[in-house]
């Protein structure tokens, strides 16, 4: 894939490995395609805090853990759909992950790109974030 804002994805193509269903919308906010869940990929964590501390209602406060592995990625790259976790770890392993950048694409949750029902949730997304320097 290149950089030309041209560049046409065949969103039929994408494997969603989130753990929840995203439902893309086009700028009139009418919903265009949902990408169910075909898997989940995780981060895998080398080992949860030790450290950690209960606040004054009793709700134990851990150090953020570091990550050793992705959990879950297909065998060959391919167009998917991961969390921004995902991308984040990928991208603080390379050079393991090398050759995987043209095919990483995340939710974008920005509020720009969201589309909320009445509470306030969200329901789906109007943009994907592409370009991940693996």
């Amino acid at each position: 894939m290149t950089d030309d804002k041209d560049t046409k994805l065949d969103l039929n193509e994408l494997t969603n490995l989130t753990p929840h269903a995203i439902t893309l919308f086009d700028e009139t906010m009418k919903p265009v395609i949902t990408i169910k869940s075909t898997g989940c990929v995780r981060a895998i964590p080398n080992k949860i805090s030790e450290t950690s501390k209960q606040d004054s209602h009793g709700i134990t406060i851990k150090n953020p853990p570091t990550y050793s592995e992705i959990d879950g990625l297909p065998m060959f790259p391919r167009p998917i759909i991961v969390s921004t976790l995902v991308a984040q770890v990928m991208k603080e392993l390379s050079p393991v992950y090398q050759g995987w950048s043209e095919f990483i694409y995340t939710p974008s949750t920005y509020p720009s790109d969201t589309c909320r029902d009445h509470e306030g949730q969200i329901v789906g997304i109007t943009a994907l974030i592409h370009g991940w320097k693996l």
